[in-house]
Parts: C-alpha cells; structure tokens; sequence
C-alpha cells in the first residue's frame, strides 16, 4: 500500500467511525450526534406539524394487561383491559393508540358488569376505534377488553439465545410513545392511570415490573405467572415490564429519622453480583439526598434497578423501577475508567421529576430531562464538592454547545415529527442550566423552597412548563416573564466576545463586551450580570458586567496591567465565553485559576496557540502542579496538537506515570505522533500488556498502530479476543486494524467473525465499521455489511448503515 493509499484508508476509517456515531445515534434514540450533522433548518424539530398538548375525550383510570409470549417469533399475545371515564359524554367512539397490533376481539361494558362484544376497526394512523354505542349510560365510568397479538417493532424487545429455548431476557421501553406498539392504550404522557401487569414466562425466567408483587403461581407447563400493581396514578410510558434469569440483590433505605423505609432491588445477572455494590452503591446516598432537598418523600412503595442487555437507549424508566443497559456494571478494572454515580442519581430523579410530576405533552419534555440532569449534578455536589459539580455542569454546556451548532430551538417546542427528538441536550442540559440559572439567581434555599413547592402542588398530576412558572413566582413573589422569555421560549444562548484593555496613564481598566449570537428565534441581547476575575501577580479582583446592550464597554479603577482575567468564573452563565488575551494570559489562567473548570477552559484555549514555540514549557509547567485529573487530561490532549519535539516527548512520557487512566489514555493518543520513536513503542507495548486500565489498554492499541511498530499487528489481533468492559479494546483492535496495512482479504477473514450475532454488540459495530474499509477491494465485506443492514440488534444495524454510507457505491446506497 503507497503512502498516499494508506492515508485515504485513514480518511475511510476515521469517516466510518464518525458515520457509525451518527447513525447509531438516530436508531438507538439517542438523537444529539444526529443532530449535529443535519443543516439547522432542515430538521425534524423544525419540519414536523404543530404538536398542540391532546385533549383526550376520555380519561383512562386503570390498565390490566396479561401477557404471554412466543419468544423465537417475537411475538406477545394479551389482553388489555382498560377502565376509562368519559370526559366528552358527545363521543360515541373510544380512539386507542394501537400501532400494528392484530385485534382478536373487543369487549365493552359497565364497570365490574358484563362485558359484550364491540365494533372495532383499526386504521392507519395507528389507532384502535371502539364503537361505544352498548353503553347504557354514556356519563359513567367503564371498561374496554381488547385481545390481542402483536410482533412489535418497538416498545418491547427479545433477547434470545442461539437455538431454540426459552428467551434469554425480554424488555420493554416506552419513552416517549413505544406501548403502543404492543399495548392499546392512550399513549400520552399526561393521561395518568393505575396498572397491573400479570406476565407468563418460562420458569427459569424472573420478571420486574413497577409496583407492589402481588404474586407468583405456577401457570402449568413449566410456567409461572407473575402478577404487579402499581396503585399510584402514573404515565403509560412509565408501565416497564423485564424479565429474564436474574439474582436479586435487596436492601432498605430509610430516607430521615421516622420516614417509611423503601426497599431497595437490584437486578443483575448471577455471575455478576459481585459488580452490585461498586454499581449501584450509592443508590441509598442520593435517595436521601434527594428526599431531603425536595422535601417530598420517595413516590412509589420500592424501588428497583434492573440491567438490561442489548439496550440501546441506555437507561429508562418505570413507576418505582428503572432499566440500565448492562454496560453501567462495573467490574474491578472498570471502575478505575468510569463512575456510574451520575447515571444512578440521575435515573433516581426521574421517580421525582417524570414519575411523580409529569409533563402533559412531550412539548415540554426538559420538565424531566432538565430536573433530573440537574439532580444528578447536585448530587454530584453533595458526594464530591465543588469541583465536581462545576465539571459535570461543564459536561452538560459542552453537550448543548456542540447540538447548538447544528439548531437552537426553545425549551418549549412544538415542531417535531417524533418526540424522540425532544430528548435531546436542549431538553436535558440547556433545561439543566437554566435550573442553574434560578439557583444562581433565587440562592440554595429559596430554590429548594421552589423545587419542593412544585412538587407538592402538582404530586401524581401532569403539568406544563407555565405551572412550573407559576410556582417559581409565587414561592419568590418576583416576575419571571423576561427570564422565561430569553432562557425558556426563546432559543439559544449567549455568545460574549470580550476584549480588555488597561490604560496606564488613566490607571483604568476597560472591558468590552459584543453578544455575538444570532438566529431564528435567539435574543439579540440576553440581559446578564456576568462576573470577571482579574488577576495581579499577587492579588485578585472581581468586577461584575452588568450586560444589557449588542455592545458595551465598561470601565473601572485599576493600578495594573492584568496578570489574566476569568470572565464567567464560577459558572453562573450558560454562555459562549470567547475572551480576546494572549498565550501568556492563558498560561497564567492554566496555572492561577482557583477552580478547575476556569483552569480547564484555559487549557483548551491555548489550543489556539499551538504554534507557538513557549507554549511546551508552559504546559508542562502547569501539569506538575495541577491537582484535577479532568484538567491534567485537558493539558494532555492540548500538548497532542504541538508539534512533535524531543522535549515534549519527554514531558508526555512523564505524564504517563500519572495515577489517573484518563490522564494516560490521553498521554498515548498524543504518543501517536512520534512514529518510529523507540520509547514510544515499548511504553504502548507495555500499556497494552499490563495497564489494569481497559481504556488505556485500548488507547495503547490505537497508539501502536498509529506509530507503525512492528508490534501493531499482533497486538491488534491479540485485542481481537480480549474482552473488556464496553468491549473497548476490541473496538480499539478495530481501529487499530485500519491503520494498518493488512490485505483486504486477510482483513475480511479476521473481522467476519465478530460480526455473527453471538458476539457482543459493540464488538459486531466495531467489525461492520472496519469492513467498509475494505469493501472496496472485497466484495465479501459489501456482502455481510449489506446483511447486517437487516440485523435484529439496533446498535449493529446503525454501524452497518454507517459503513454502507461510507463505502459509498450505488449497491451500498441501495442497501
């Protein structure tokens, strides 16, 4: 392979492991990658019909839902009784959501009557028509019978082994609006009712489902029939249904001195006990925090915490219980890599914000997503401290920020073609900060008084983004009109570009400040009070802008020339903060700052100046004193854009002895540029042999075979088969390999195996990823990716997608 093939490999490898983000992002219901590629206004949010909160003519009380299942067909077979009261006593037809379902039979009747046989039809729209002209008295309430049969597409999910027997698990998942794929049902977030749900499966199988077990009994045949009732009134899509061979790990939490005890589950696989407590740990911690921040106690009689394989949408929920995919246990080894702390209380918070109060149309989805992101940063605060906090704040601005290129919607927003797209970071981080916003503005406890206000007064009702006002203005006796109108309805964010400048003679130090944003809908001017943190070589002072024009220029008495200055030092503004100051500011905000998010931020500053010769020096120079790991990384990954040198060789080969994975990982993507270098390849052979972390383990990969050693190939076919929490270094094995120079055909042979269907699914993306690299030249590779566009698992189906979009012939666009 010549130089300049081997490069355009590169290109094709880098393209489909971005193509694969992409597309994986819009199978797997996680829409933000998505959305960062499609041109601003020509996306679903702002192409789809006006979504107006419905107005159901009927109010649905009670849903009963038996279920058995033939799981080699994936197809469940029940019988849905719903009790119902009618709201429009006018209507003589009941409209169900019933997308695909095959409708044996339909009964209607009084309550606790007998039921009789009803007209029904189903039509295109995805809905169950019942003629409700049996009724005697069409004012009181009543109830539906539908017997069914469904082969859902989504909602509900099997997991089956190799070969015939009973499933391995199966699962449900109903947010946004899935049940109704395998359940007729009101399929809407504000129509509360009470369930139960009576499940028959093999033996071998346990089933979770939200609310109280009522019982277990033998149903015949091997069979057991496992009977739930949630009795608190509660969402449709909050109806959570798991079942598969677990071990139940219980506990009880008593949330304060003389509150109800809540009794805890966690639901793992046998072989993974031993992973509960570095897990799921601290589920009793945040459950009494949140308690007692929100001052409401926990909604539901327990709380359970299932894991879920093959589960694409990463986490969801039900009325006291939540799925995880089984990517959050930990081992030993994965624990040192990742910490599930934020996803656990994040999860938690949703019992709260979603479970207890819930949103009444998917129009203000951020009513869940921003509070419990939110929730789980505080919790953050709580556990960590402040550093920690700021650094999970700092994560959610960078996920909105990077969607924010792509759209600016409102937090309210009514234009979607699928409320999917509503779970994206505006929901979940813009909702987060504005949260943030009033906590800054209102002080901790007036904005606890707030966050508990709203809870009591909505508790098991469906709300809209004006209650929630409503309650913030009674609670501070203050108008929020204009916040609600900038941050809330309005779109966007600030965007400050600041310049200073000191005059000597006037001992007077000016800064200037432009609000740069722009857009459909984005205030040209957000009103702020932003601080600003000058630095002296011996003291600091803080000033306050108080911003309310496109330009301004403020000035204020000052003895001298500025050391650095920190605009936004303690994150109270969601903003893009783009200050005008030299390299040497930037270093001295590296290595001055007093947090370590105004650190951090410098270091991914001094990216701007990667040409200049000091800046080495600099860099290093703040790492030996710098005490987070998140900035230290942050360093790292700067160093990696200077250009290669003897001397930064020797730093980045230092830092590796850092006792923190994220730090070495970062350490050996930058190594990758010193190919040939000795040292290099003999510390990525190291790695890759001994680190106890697998994220450096990859990161070692990925290094040798950026180098080009003569170890690359058999270390890459070594990570073939070891596996690894999140299946990383197999991922990396991939990577690895198209770097490489392996022939087309020897490629094919080494990946066709990982993309069988008993392998895991992150392993089979990796391979279906590799093999557009080498569809080209290999028509067996174009063959299985074309195969797997058709797989039942969602995560390979979207890496095949991405590969054939990458590969790019007639017959992948086809495909």
């Amino acid at each position: 392979m010549t130089a300049r093939s081997h490069n355009a490999h590169r290109r094709t490898a880098g393209g489909w492991l971005a193509a694969a983000l992409l597309v994986f992002a819009v199978v797997g219901m996680r829409p933000a990658a998505a959305q960062a590629q499609a041109a601003p206004y020509d996306h679903p949010l702002f192409t789809g019909p006006v979504r107006e909160a419905p107005e159901p003519g009927f109010d649905q009380e009670h849903l009963r839902l038996a279920l058995r299942f033939d799981a080699p067909r994936r197809r469940v077979f029940g019988e849905a009784t719903l009790r119902l009261r009618p709201l429009d006593t006018s209507l003589d037809t009941l409209r169900l959501h019933a997308a695909g379902l095959a409708i044996d039979s339909v009964l209607v009747g009084a309550v606790d009557s007998a039921k009789v046989a009803a007209a029904f039809r189903t039509d295109q729209a995805e809905a169950l028509l019942v003629a409700l002209h049996t009724l005697r008295d069409p004012a009181t309430p009543f109830e539906v019978r539908v017997v069914y049969n469904a082969r859902p597409r989504r909602g509900l999910y099997f997991v089956q082994p190799e070969g015939a027997g009973p499933p391995r698990q199966f699962w449900t998942q109903g947010r946004p609006q899935a049940h109704r794929h395998w359940f007729p049902v009101l399929d809407v977030p504000g129509d509360k009712l009470t369930s139960e749900v009576l499940v028959t499966v093999d033996s071998s199988l346990r089933v979770l489902s939200g609310g109280r077990l009522v019982e277990a009994r033998p149903a015949g045949g091997g069979l057991v029939t496992t009977h739930y009732l949630q009795d608190q009134p509660h969402a449709p899509y909050l109806v959570l249904v798991a079942a598969g061979r677990y071990e139940v790990v219980r506990a009880r939490v008593q949330p304060a001195p003389g509150a109800r005890t809540v009794p805890l589950s966690y639901w793992v696989y046998p072989e993974r006990i031993g992973d509960v407590a570095r897990t799921f740990g601290r589920t009793p911690d945040a459950l009494r925090f949140f308690s007692d921040l929100l001052g409401v106690p926990f909604p539901w009689d327990g709380y359970a915490q299932v894991v879920l394989s093959r589960f694409s949408f990463g986490e969801t929920e039900g009325a006291g219980a939540v799925a995880l995919s089984d990517r959050i246990l930990l081992d030993e080894r994965a624990a040192l890599d990742e910490d599930p702390d934020g996803v656990v209380a994040r999860v938690l918070a949703r019992q709260w914000y979603g479970g207890l109060v819930t949103a009444r149309s998917w129009n203000d989805a951020w009513l869940h997503e921003g509070f419990a992101a939110y929730l789980g940063a505080l919790f953050e605060e709580e556990a960590r401290g402040a550093d920690a906090f700021a650094l999970a704040m700092l994560a959610l601005s960078d996920a909105y920020l990077a969607e924010a290129r792509a759209y600016r919607r409102p937090l309210v927003w009514n234009r979607w073609e699928d409320p999917v797209w509503m779970f994206d970071a505006h929901s979940t981080a813009r909702g987060a900060w504005v949260l943030h916003l009033l906590r800054r503005r209102l002080g901790d406890e007036t904005f606890r008084e707030v966050l508990r206000s709203y809870l009591s007064a909505f508790a098991f009702q469906s709300v809209e983004t004006g209650d929630f006002r409503r309650v913030l203005e009674a609670v501070t006796q203050q108008d929020f009109e204009d916040f609600f109108a900038h941050w809330v309805t309005g779109a966007g964010h600030p965007v400050l570009e600041v310049s200073y400048a000191f005059d000597g003679d006037q001992r007077a130090l000016s800064f200037t400040v432009v609000q740069a944003q722009d857009g459909p809908g984005v205030p040209a001017v957000f009103p702020l009070d932003v601080a600003v943190d000058v630095h002296t070589l011996t003291e600091t002072f803080r000033f306050r802008l108080p911003l309310d024009d496109r330009v301004q220029t403020l000035t204020f008495p000052f003895a001298s020339y500025p050391r650095f200055v920190v605009v936004n030092p303690e994150e109270e503004v969601l903003a893009e903060v783009r200050v005008d100051q030299p390299a040497r500011a930037w270093v001295g905000q590296l290595r001055g700052a007093t947090n370590a998010v105004s650190r951090l931020r410098a270091a991914r500053a001094l990216a701007a100046f990667k040409d200049d010769p000091a800046l080495a020096i600099g860099l290093r120079s703040a790492l030996e004193q710098e005490p987070s790991a998140a900035v230290r990384a942050a360093v790292v990954e700067t160093m990696r854009l200077l250009p290669p040198s003897p001397a930064l060789l020797r730093a980045l080969i230092e830092t590796f002895e850092d006792d923190d994975p994220a730090v070495r990982a970062a350490v050996l993507d930058a190594l990758g540029a010193y190919a040939g270098a000795p040292e290099v390849e003999a510390l990525a052979f190291r790695a890759a042999q001994q680190d106890r972390s697998y994220r450096v383990q990859a990161a070692a990969v990925r290094a040798l075979a950026r180098t080009g050693s003569p170890d690359a190939p058999g270390v890459a076919r070594s990570a073939l088969v070891t596996p690894s929490h999140r299946e990383v270094i197999r991922q990396a094995a991939f990577e690895a390999l198209a770097l490489l120079e392996v022939p087309a055909r020897e490629g094919v042979d080494l990946a066709l195996p990982y993309t069988a269907a008993g392998q895991p699914s992150e392993v089979r993306a990796a391979a279906a990823g590799y093999l557009a690299t080498l569809a080209a030249e290999a028509r067996p590779a174009l063959d299985r990716l074309v195969e797997l566009v058709g797989d039942d698992d969602l995560r390979v189906r979207g890496a095949a997608i991405a590969a054939l979009g990458a590969v790019g012939t007639p017959r992948a666009r086809t495909a």
